[in-house]
């Protein structure tokens, strides 16, 4: 590690003692100490206390900028007073959970249906629920067992996607990390990662053909500059199913 990099370390463990007592008592019942592996950061993550609008207090009183907002669901901030009006409104009269229809589903997904022109909406709990659900009908539709993933960008846990998630910038596309991996849960469907640093020398339609893969979907793209990404059109018009 680099002096800056410890630096910057030490400053953070002497900020945060009350973060790190929380961690070591939560590894005692909560595996890592956190309630999913993208939390946990060396030595130890921040235990969150509270927040409001665009700030966030961990336990010893630091106030930061929260930029991730709860993955994005927050755009409108912590504790936005419509938000809370709209919640303790549905807490105290109509109660919390239904396991069953109800209209306000159905409101929602109109809503959701005027603003992005898809007819139909099916509502899950998780990303990971959503990129599952999406890659299971996506195999099913078109009878296609392939999919491709780039290297180095995170789509859920479930176990056709859960690989290469976190790599180093330098070490994307390395011949020797490229990776055919899950045989043992999914014997039909291995998953191929790759990736193209800043989008160039990289053309999606040749992997298609190096491994004769008719792809049923693509993940979306990450780790590079903005723009078109050269090979990812032409191949989508030659492959429809991609």
């Amino acid at each position: 590690m680099n002096s800056h990099l410890q630096n910057e370390v030490d400053e953070w463990v002497t900020r945060t003692p009350r973060s790190a007592e929380a961690h070591r008592k939560a590894c005692t019942n909560v595996p890592g100490g956190v309630g999913s592996n993208f939390r946990f950061m060396e030595p130890y993550p921040m235990f969150v206390s509270r927040a409001r609008g665009s700030r966030i207090f961990d336990l010893d009183g630091n106030e930061f900028i929260d930029f991730m907002l709860s993955m994005g669901s927050l755009l409108v901030g912590h504790s936005h007073p419509a938000v809370v009006k709209a919640i303790t409104e549905q807490a105290s009269e109509r109660g919390t959970l239904y396991c069953i229809p109800h209209v306000f589903e159905q409101e929602v997904a109109a809503q959701l249906a005027a603003r992005f022109g898809q007819a139909m909406w099916r509502f899950v709990n998780s990303g990971t629920e959503a990129t599952m659900t999406a890659l299971r009908i996506a195999r099913g539709y078109t009878g296609k067992k392939y999919i491709v993933k780039f290297e180095g960008h995170y789509h859920g846990h479930n176990d056709q996607t859960l690989v290469t998630t976190s790599a180093l910038l330098r070490q994307l596309g390395r011949g020797d990390r490229g990776v055919k991996v899950h045989d043992i849960f999914y014997r039909d469907a291995i998953l191929t990662t790759a990736d193209f640093p800043g989008g160039e020398g990289f053309r999606l339609d040749e992997l298609v053909d190096r491994f004769t893969i008719e792809l049923p979907a693509a993940a979306q793209l990450g780790h590079r500059q903005p723009g078109p990404i050269s090979g990812v059109e032409p191949t989508r018009r030659n492959h429809p199913a991609a």
